[in-house]
Order: structure tokens, then C-alpha cells, then sequence
């Protein structure tokens, strides 16, 4: 089913877009960054993390094949892009902040090797991967790509120097992911709606939403006088805070603009507005361990104010 798998990837990329970007530009602690359990463990209002987003992909691309459901994911060829991927990520997030690191964290759930609440350190063993014979590899041993001898393009420091890469992948970061931020949809030259035009739907009819067009592109004009001020904007985002242990197994807590669609599958709902997808196993532990997620809404938001379904964002 890769058609189906695309149509529902492609569905993702403008939310998937936001939310690097958002994480990029915004989040300075690595605990923040790396996973889904750390801001909710300490009461935080940051709530997204790569791991979150690595999540989308599992979902989506598997849609309940081998990828949605965590013993099976990795015989899934694309488990493999997917996860170099997110090491790239990973390591572009590093050369923006290489002073950020691991800071001691309970377990959020019991594995094979620890046991829930267990507190882990950059020092914690990652069992069972040996470095050698004897010892186990730990976060502090394997801080970079390097150490394992290769580097990505954009994490590359050879041939320049520390301070010059990290602004060249901040121009890079902002070509590739700015196209759906809000300045970004105003600007004409938009490299992320060149390359991936979305269609253009009206939903009026259907789900009673006047004027509604899902995917229609903003005007500079609609975007100065009732989103951005004296060149700021307030970002929307929805948090979600759910038990690891909420349902069975993986899932998706979806938000629409009227009524959730009956007959059709959710993640290609014209409506929708996006999901944050929960990739996790069926434990049965009883554990109250918290995770979460966010869904930029700004620009989903934005598409209803040129609509004339709501005045303005400020």
C-alpha cells in the first residue's frame, strides 16, 4: 500500500514542517528535545520532543502495518531511513547547541535491563550494545557521529569551522521547514510550497465551516493586519499529555476544525487539522507515566482568518 502510505506522509509534511521548526528555533535543553516523558516528568510547558515527532512517521508509514507496532517496526525497510533520518536530526540539533546534554532522568517505564524509576545518566550502561567484550557502551562514549566514523553534510565541521556551520544549517533549516511557518506562507518564494503543492479544497458544504479552504495559500496582506504585529506573531499549538499506557498499543489523538468525519479515514480528512501520533507497546504494567505531544495550529489557524471564519490570531 506505499500509495496510500505516500498520500498519508505527504498529508503530514506541512505539520511535520512546523514542528522542526518550533523545536529547532525553541528548545535549548536536550531532556526538552530528545523525548516525550521529560517535560510532563517535570511539570514543564514544552511539550513536544524529536521523539515525538519520530513517532508521526511510525504511524503514518506503517498505518497499520509493520512500522506502527514496536516489536514489528524495524522489519520495515523504511525503519531504517526513518531512523537515520532522526539521527541526522539529532545531530544537526547538536551543532545548534553543543552544550546541551543528557541531565539525569527516572525511568518512565520498565524495560529489559531497568526497572521503572530507575534513575539513568549519560553514564548508564545501553545494554546490551558492548563496546567490547566487556564494558557496555554509554551516552557519553557515543556523543557525536563521529565517534562512529561517519557525518552527515549538514553536521560536517571538516573545511570550516564551528560558528560558521552553525549559520549555514540555520539557513538551511529555515529553507527547508520556514515555507510552513507563518512568515513563510506569505512570502511568494515559499521553497516548501514550490516543491510541495498541496490541493486546494473547499469544505463549506461538508462540515459547515463558511468558506473554509484547508490548503489555500495566505496572502503578505491577510498576515499584517490581523496575524503578525510589528513583526511578531503568537504561535498556537495544542499540548497533549496522555498515560504511556492509555490504549493498546500505538494510536493518534486527532483535532478537526467541526466534527470529526464519519466514512473516511481521520488522517486524510480535509478538516483535519493534524494529530499527535503515540508510538508505544501494550505494557500492562500499571504505570502512571506520562508522555506528550503538540500540533501547531497557527497556520491551520491562519487559513480560517483569510477565510473570514475568525477575525485575527492576536
Amino acid at each position: 500500500m506505499n500509495g496510500e502510505v505516500n498520500k498519508a506522509l505527504l498529508a503530514k509534511l506541512p505539520e511535520i514542517q512546523q514542528r522542526l521548526l518550533i523545536l529547532f528555533s525553541s528548545y535549548k535543553d536536550f531532556n526538552s528535545f530528545s523525548n516525550k516523558a521529560w517535560a510532563t516528568s517535570r511539570n514543564l510547558s514544552s511539550w513536544d520532543s524529536i521523539e515525538s515527532v519520530h513517532d508521526i512517521v511510525h504511524i503514518y508509514g506503517g498505518l497499520k502495518g509493520h512500522m506502527t507496532y514496536v516489536p514489528l517496526s524495524s522489519f520495515d525497510p523504511l525503519f531504517f531511513l526513518h531512523h537515520m533520518t532522526t539521527d541526522r536530526l539529532f545531530a544537526m540539533w547538536q551543532i545548534l547547541n553543543p552544550d546541551a546534554w543528557i541531565q539525569p532522568m527516572p525511568a518512565g517505564e520498565s524495560s529489559y535491563t531497568s526497572t521503572l524509576g530507575t534513575v539513568e545518566t549519560s553514564e548508564t550502561e545501553l545494554k546490551p550494545f558492548y563496546i567490547n567484550n566487556s564494558t557496555f557502551w554509554t551516552s557519553d562514549m557515543a556523543r557525536t557521529t563521529e565517534i562512529f566514523g561517519y557525518t552527515y553534510a549538514d553536521t560536517d565541521i571538516y573545511g570550516t569551522t564551528e560558528d560558521a556551520l552553525r549559520i549555514h544549517l540555520t539557513r538551511k533549516i529555515n529553507d527547508w521547514w520556514g515555507g510552513s511557518s507563518v512568515m513563510g506562507l506569505g512570502t511568494e518564494s515559499s521553497t516548501s510550497h514550490r516543491l510541495y503543492p498541496h490541493i486546494v479544497s473547499d469544505v463549506s458544504t461538508a462540515y459547515n465551516l463558511k468558506g473554509f479552504k484547508p490548503n489555500m495559500k495566505e496572502s503578505p496582506d491577510v498576515l499584517s493586519g490581523t496575524i503578525v504585529d510589528k513583526g511578531r506573531y503568537t504561535e498556537w499549538i495544542a499540548n497533549v499529555h496522555v498515560n504511556v499506557e492509555a490504549m493498546d498499543a500505538s494510536y493518534a489523538v486527532h483535532f478537526f476544525f467541526g466534527e470529526a468525519p464519519a466514512g473516511c479515514e481521520w488522517a486524510t480528512a480535509v478538516n483535519e487539522v493534524g494529530s499527535v501520533a503515540i508510538f508505544a507497546m501494550n505494557h500492562g504494567t500499571g504505570s502512571k507515566a506520562k508522555i506528550s505531544g503538540t500540533l501547531p495550529l497557527t497556520t491551520s489557524l491562519l487559513k480560517m482568518v483569510a477565510a473570514g471564519t475568525i477575525p485575527h490570531l492576536r
